[in-house]
C-alpha cells in the first residue's frame, strides 16, 4: 500500500515538473519570437528597401501591441510607398499606444493621402483622436483648414487643441 501511495505522489511531482518545464519553454519561445520580430523591424529600418512590405503588413497587425508600435515607427522612418500602403491598410488600431504610433508614423510619411483617413478615424473612433488630428494637421495644407473646424468645439480639449494648431 505504501508503494502505491509513493508512486502516485511521484507521478504527481513528475507531472507538475513537466508542466513547469513546458511553461518555461513556452516563455522562452515567446521571448525569442518577440526579439526576432524586433530584429526584423531594425533590419527594415536599416536597409530602407521596400522588399519587406509583406513583412511590414504582418508586423503592423501583430498580436503584440509593442511590435505594432515599432513596425509603425519603422514605416514612418523609411516612408517608402509600399510601406505607406501597408500602414494605410492597417491604420486603425484598438490599442491606444499602437494607434498613436500609427497616426504619428502617418504624419511622418508626408503623404497627404492619409489626411482623409485620419480625420475619419478622429470622427468615428474614440481611440487616440488627438493623435489622429495632430498627424492630419501635419500633413494638410491651409486649403483644408475647414476640415478641422468641427473638432474645434470637441469635448476632448486635446482634440480641440490639435484642431486649432
Amino acid at each position: 500500500m505504501m508503494d502505491g501511495q509513493y508512486t502516485r505522489r511521484a507521478l504527481t511531482v513528475i507531472s507538475l515538473a513537466a508542466m513547469m518545464v513546458t511553461a518555461a519553454c513556452s516563455d522562452l519561445q515567446r521571448t525569442y519570437l518577440l526579439r526576432d520580430k524586433q530584429f526584423r523591424i531594425a533590419y527594415i529600418e536599416d536597409s530602407r528597401t521596400e522588399d519587406n512590405s509583406l513583412l511590414i503588413d504582418e508586423l503592423l497587425t501583430d498580436s503584440v501591441p509593442d511590435i505594432r508600435v515599432r513596425a509603425a515607427l519603422a514605416v514612418g522612418r523609411v516612408g517608402g510607398e509600399m510601406y505607406r500602403a501597408g500602414l494605410k491598410a492597417h491604420l486603425y488600431d484598438s490599442v491606444e499606444v499602437a494607434a498613436e504610433a500609427k497616426y504619428f508614423a502617418a504624419g511622418l510619411c508626408g503623404d497627404t493621402g492619409f489626411v482623409d483617413t485620419l480625420l475619419a478615424l478622429a470622427r468615428n473612433n474614440r481611440v487616440a483622436r488627438s493623435a489622429a488630428i495632430e498627424a492630419a494637421g501635419r500633413l494638410a495644407d491651409s486649403s483644408r483648414a475647414d476640415q478641422f473646424t468641427p473638432f474645434l468645439n470637441d469635448s476632448d480639449s486635446m482634440v480641440a487643441y490639435q484642431a486649432l494648431l
